[in-house]
C-alpha cells in the first residue's frame, strides 16, 4: 500500500499510489475530492433490500427484544414497572447474583484470552528453511492490532455474548492518518521549525456490535451461509457528508430518520436520543441481484444486454446473486453499492453462541441460564423488604371521631396526639407479626440456583446442608465442575469469533498492504490459558503435590508451574531466574565432579585395557591364521611326498619282481642249502643238549645214593 507522509501541511516526503480500499464505513474508499452522484438508478436496489432488512429486525424484535431489554435491567440494577412479580410490590430491589455471575464469566474468559502477551500465533511451514520470519510477523500483527484497540473491542463483543447469547463483531478496513510532533530544519537558514507529521496506514479493527443492531437471515445460524446480514448504527451526520465529499459516498438526498423509536431507545434509559444531526446508516452484507447491482452502479452487464434482446423475463435475471456491500441512510437512500472488494470474498462479520443453541444464530447467555432463579430472588427480596416495613415501622388505630378538628394523628418520637376523651380507648398500635426466618434460608438457595445456572458454581446439595461444600476437596470439586463449563464456552469463542478474526485480517493486511504482509498461506492459532479461577485451583493442587516431593527432582518443575499459574507483575523475570536456576543445579559440585573425573578415569583405563585385549585378540587370530596356512602348505607337501614315495615304492615292486623272477632258481637252490644247514645243525644242537641231560641226571643219582651221617646222640 502507498504510504502518504506530509510535513504540517507541506512538502511531500513521500510518495502516494492510488488504490481502492475499504472503509470504516463498509464501501470501497476512492481517492476524491468531489462530490458524486449515483451513477444509475438505486431504486430498484433499495426496494428489494428494505423489505427483507426489515422483517428480519421485525423478527429478532419480536422474539427476543423483551428478553434482552429486561437481561439489560437485571445486569445493570435497573428497576423497571414491568418488572413487578405482584400488583402489590412497593420495594424496588434487585439481587446483584447475576451480576456477579455476568461479570465472573467475561472476567474468566477476558482472564484467559488476554492473561498473556502472547494471545494468538503464527505456525510457520516445516519446510520453510527460516522459521523467524513467521515470529516477526506474528509481533507486527499483534502490534498493529493492538494500536486499534481490538483486545477492548473483543471484551466488549464477550459481554455482549455473555448478556444477549450471541456476540457480534465488525471488521472495518479502512485508511487511517497517524500525526506525530516533529522538528524540521528550514533549507538554506539555520531556523528549525516545529510541525507535525502525517503518516497514512492501513487500519484493520474491530467494531463490537450490540445484537439490537444486528440482524441476519432468519432460521440460518450461520454468518457466511445467510442470504445476508446488516449492522445498523446511529452516526453523526458530519461523518456522512465527509464521507461524501471524500468520495466514499453517493452524493444523495437521505433525509432525516424519526419514525422508528425503538432504534432510539436505549434499553434502561426512557427518554429518546435526540435525532438532530444524526444519521441511521445501515450497512449490508451478503447477496444481491447482480442485474440490480449493476443498475445502480450505472453498468450495463452482458446478461442484461442480452436479456433485453432477446425479449427475456427480468425475473429470471434476480435468481442470478452476487455477493456485495450496500450501505443505506435512513432506510431510504443508497449512499454506496458495490461487489464484494476483498480478495477471499468474505464476510466481515463474526459472531459466536456463549452457550450453544443448535440450529440457531442467537445463543444462550449467562442471563437467560440465571433468569428465572434471579427473579424468584429478587420477588423474595422485595416481598421480604416489604414485610419488614410493616413489621419495623409503628402504625395506629385511631377513633377518628374522638379526635379534635384538625389534629394530623402521625407517629413520631416526641410527638403529642390530642384526643377527646381516653387515649388508651381511642389509640391503639397496630402489629403485623415478625419476619419468617426461613425466609433468610430460601434466599440462599436461591443465590446458589443461580450460581449453578450461570456455571459459576456446580453444588448439588445446599451449602449449608452437605458438609462435603465445607471442606477443601468438596470445593475443588465444585471449582473443577464450575471450570469446565467455562473452558467450554472458551474453546467455543476461540474458534467461532477469535480466530476467524485473526485470519480475516490477515487475509486484509495481505490484500491491501502487500510489503509489510505478504501474500502467504499463514497457519495460525488462537492460544488460550486458564481462567483466574482454573490457574488458583491450579496452583493449590500443585502446592499440594509439591509437599510430597519436595526433595526429589520434580520439585523445581512444579515451582516452575505455579509460578507460571500465577498473576505476578514480574512472572517472566521469575520464570528466567528458574530456568538459570534449574541450568546450575545440572552443573555438578566439586566433589561431584571428583568423583566425574575419577569415574571417567578409570572409564578410560578400562578402555585402553579393552582395545588392548582386542588387540592382542586380533593378533592372536593373525598367528592362528598364518599357522593354518603353515599346516595347510606342510599338508599339501606331505600329501606331494606321500604321493612321490607311492610312486617310488611301486617302481621298487615292480622292479624287485622283474629281479626275482629272473634269479628265482639261484634263490630257491640257496635256500635249499640252508634249509639244509639249519636242519643239521639243529640236529647237532639237539644230540648235544641231550648229552648234557644225561650227565645231570647220573649226577644226581649219584648224589641219592651217598649214605647220610648219623646223628649225635
Amino acid at each position: 500500500m502507498g504510504i502518504d507522509v506530509s510535513y504540517d501541511g507541506g512538502q511531500q516526503q513521500g510518495g502516494s499510489t492510488g488504490g481502492n480500499m475499504v472503509g470504516g464505513n463498509g464501501a470501497d474508499i476512492t481517492r476524491k475530492s468531489d462530490w458524486q452522484s449515483p451513477p444509475g438508478d438505486t431504486n430498484g436496489l433499495l426496494g428489494w433490500l428494505m423489505p427483507k432488512i426489515k422483517d428480519w429486525r421485525q423478527y429478532r424484535d419480536d422474539n427476543y427484544r423483551a428478553l434482552w431489554d429486561e437481561y439489560y435491567r437485571l445486569w445493570r440494577g435497573i428497576w423497571s414497572p414491568n418488572d413487578k412479580g405482584r400488583a402489590s410490590e412497593r420495594s424496588r430491589l434487585i439481587s446483584p447474583a447475576l451480576q456477579q455471575a455476568v461479570e465472573g464469566a467475561v472476567s474468566e474468559i477476558q482472564e484467559a484470552i488476554f492473561g498473556r502477551d502472547r494471545w494468538f500465533d503464527l505456525m510457520d511451514d516445516p519446510n520453510d528453511p527460516d522459521p523467524t520470519d513467521m515470529e516477526k510477523y506474528r509481533v507486527q500483527l499483534k502490534d498493529d492490532l493492538e494500536r486499534e484497540n481490538v483486545k477492548y473491542a473483543i471484551c466488549e463483543a464477550i459481554l455482549n455474548g455473555a448478556l444477549y447469547g450471541s456476540g457480534v463483531g465488525e471488521i472495518i478496513t479502512e485508511e487511517k492518518t497517524e500525526l506525530s510532533p516533529e522538528d524540521q530544519a528550514i533549507p538554506g537558514t539555520g531556523i528549525r521549525t516545529r510541525g507535525v507529521r502525517k503518516k497514512k496506514y492501513l487500519c484493520v479493527r474491530l467494531n463490537p456490535v450490540s445484537p439490537y443492531n444486528f440482524s441476519s437471515d432468519p432460521g440460518i445460524a450461520a454468518v457466511e451461509e445467510c442470504l445476508g446480514c446488516e449492522v445498523t448504527e446511529l452516526i453523526a451526520e458530519h461523518v456522512i457528508i465527509a464521507g461524501i465529499k471524500s468520495g466514499a459516498y453517493w452524493d444523495v438526498d437521505y433525509g432525516s430518520y424519526t419514525q422508528d423509536s425503538k432504534f432510539f431507545t436505549l434499553p434502561g434509559e426512557p427518554r429518546r436520543i435526540p435525532t438532530d444531526d444524526k444519521v441511521k446508516l445501515t450497512k449490508y452484507y451478503g447477496k444481491v441481484p447482480r442485474e440490480l447491482l449493476a443498475e445502480a452502479r450505472g453498468e450495463d452487464t452482458e446478461s442484461e444486454a442480452e436479456n433485453k434482446a432477446e425479449g427475456g423475463d427480468e425475473g429470471e435475471d434476480l435468481e442470478d446473486l452476487v455477493e456485495a456491500i450496500v450501505v443505506i441512510a435512513n432506510d431510504q437512500a443508497i449512499l454506496k453499492a458495490t461487489k464484494n472488494p476483498y480478495m477471499m470474498q468474505d464476510r466481515p462479520i463474526i459472531a459466536y453462541q456463549h452457550d450453544m443453541v443448535p440450529g440457531r444464530f442467537w445463543g444462550r447467555g449467562v442471563c437467560e441460564k440465571g433468569y428465572n432463579p434471579q427473579k424468584a430472588l429478587d420477588t423474595e427480596l422485595r416481598a421480604r423488604a416489604d414485610n419488614l416495613a410493616l413489621t419495623t415501622h409503628p402504625m395506629m388505630g385511631v377513633d377518628a371521631s374522638r379526635l379534635p378538628r384538625g389534629v394530623k394523628p402521625e407517629v413520631m418520637p416526641g410527638k403529642t396526639i390530642l384526643t377527646t376523651g381516653d387515649p388508651n380507648n381511642i389509640l391503639r398500635p397496630l402489629t403485623f407479626g415478625n419476619l419468617n426466618p426461613v425466609s433468610f434460608k430460601e434466599s440462599a438457595e436461591l443465590e446458589r440456583m443461580v450460581t449453578m445456572g450461570t456455571g459459576t458454581m456446580d453444588s448439588a446439595a445446599p451449602l449449608g446442608v452437605d458438609p462435603r461444600n465445607a471442606t477443601l476437596g468438596g470445593m475443588s470439586l465444585m471449582q473443577a465442575a464450575s471450570i469446565k463449563r467455562q473452558k467450554r464456552t472458551l474453546e467455543n469463542f476461540n474458534d467461532t469469533f477469535l480466530a476467524p478474526f485473526i485470519q480475516k485480517s490477515l487475509w486484509r493486511f495481505m490484500q491491501f498492504d502487500p510489503k509489510r504482509y505478504p501474500v502467504k498461506d499463514f497457519q495460525f492459532q488462537a492460544t488460550s490459558s486458564l481462567g483466574i479461577m482454573a490457574r488458583e485451583l491450579e496452583i493449590q493442587n500443585l502446592v499440594t503435590l509439591l509437599g510430597y516431593v519436595a526433595d526429589t527432582p520434580a520439585a523445581p518443575i512444579l515451582i516452575k508451574a505455579i509460578v507460571n499459574y500465577s498473576s505476578f507483575p514480574n512472572r517472566e523475570d521469575l520464570m528466567k531466574q528458574l530456568d538459570q536456576a534449574q541450568q546450575q543445579s545440572k552443573q555438578p559440585s566439586p566433589e561431584q565432579q571428583a568423583v566425574q573425573a575419577q569415574v571417567q578415569i578409570a572409564q578410560q583405563q578400562n578402555q585402553i585395557t579393552a582395545q588392548k585385549n582386542q588387540a592382542d585378540a586380533q593378533n592372536n587370530q593373525e598367528e592362528i591364521a598364518l599357522r593354518k596356512q603353515e599346516l595347510a602348505l606342510q599338508w599339501r607337501q606331505l600329501d606331494m611326498q606321500e604321493k612321490q614315495a607311492t610312486g617310488d615304492l611301486a617302481l621298487r615292486e615292480l622292479d624287485i619282481h622283474r629281479k626275482s623272477q629272473l634269479g628265482w632258481g639261484d634263490i630257491a637252490a640257496k635256500a635249499r642249502g640252508d634249509h639244509i644247514d639249519r636242519v643239521l645243525a639243529a640236529h647237532g644242537d639237539h644230540a648235544d643238549r641231550v648229552v648234557d641231560l644225561v650227565d645231570i641226571a647220573a649226577k644226581a643219582k649219584a648224589s641219592e645214593n651217598k649214605p647220610k651221617p648219623e646223628a649225635k646222640k
